[in-house]
């Protein structure tokens, strides 16, 4: 299965940094699965493009996946593949209950 992993980054080394860790963890402890990382495949783009522009490629890598996985607290990105992921009806999966709660959270205020 190959997951997408959603992280939020802003073009921030820290915010790779920390989606690396994540993501090399959860891989070692997985090999039946794939996990991608949008961040480390099109991130050295993030300060050459426009940013709807580079979350239409994002979208690109998302639609080869099964599933969803958000590993940190919602940013506009990770937000935007959540609604990606519910449109291609994709499962979700958040990496705790506390992260799931701050999607919900930001989601309704955008909403609301």
């Amino acid at each position: 299965m190959l997951i997408y992993c959603a992280h939020y980054y802003g073009g921030a080394k820290n915010a790779k940094d920390s989606a690396a860790k994540k993501i090399c963890s959860l891989q070692l402890q997985d090999l039946h699965n794939t996990y991608i990382s949008p961040i480390h495949a099109l991130g050295y783009l993030y300060k050459h493009m426009d940013y709807d522009a580079g979350m239409e490629l994002c979208y690109d890598l998302l639609m080869v996946c099964d599933k969803l996985l958000v590993l940190s607290s919602p940013s506009e990105g990770v937000m935007r593949e959540i609604k990606m992921a519910e449109k291609l009806h994709m499962p979700i999966e958040y990496a705790n209950k506390d992260v799931e709660r701050e999607c919900k959270e930001y989601g309704n205020a955008a909403n609301g």
